[in-house]
């Protein structure tokens, strides 16, 4: 899988340590653990990029996705009855300007013809 990506995206680069076979290799996490994640996941972005003008692309899932935007957005991490859609291949722009976020769309799926969303 890995050597596909770096052929097709060459300039890609990827996360020391990604696995040849992609980047998830443990069991499903719990909700807590999500949120762990994100919250390190976030620092870690916000302390690499935040500062720049840098333009980055996050794959995620759906539950990854709502723990992130949950995160960014100031909501209580067990806002669990709140749930954001993600369709497969949509994309969500969020522009984080110093102390202001920006969410530019969400799960935006217009460059697909109908019989491909799901």
């Amino acid at each position: 899988m890995i050597a596909n990506i770096r052929q097709h995206y060459p300039e890609l680069i990827l996360k020391d340590g990604t696995a040849r076979d992609g980047w998830w290799n443990r069991p499903f996490e719990t909700p807590a653990e999500i949120v762990t994640r994100v919250h390190r996941f976030y620092n870690e972005l916000m302390n690499k990029h935040g500062s720049t003008d840098d333009r980055v692309a996050i794959f995620s899932h759906g539950g990854f996705y709502n723990a992130f935007l949950h995160h960014i957005l100031g909501m209580p991490a067990d806002s669990e009855h709140i749930w954001f859609v993600l369709n497969n291949t949509a994309i969500t722009r969020i522009n984080f300007n110093g102390n202001e976020t920006i969410v530019a769309y969400l799960n935006r799926v217009d460059f697909l013809p109908p019989e491909l969303i799901s």
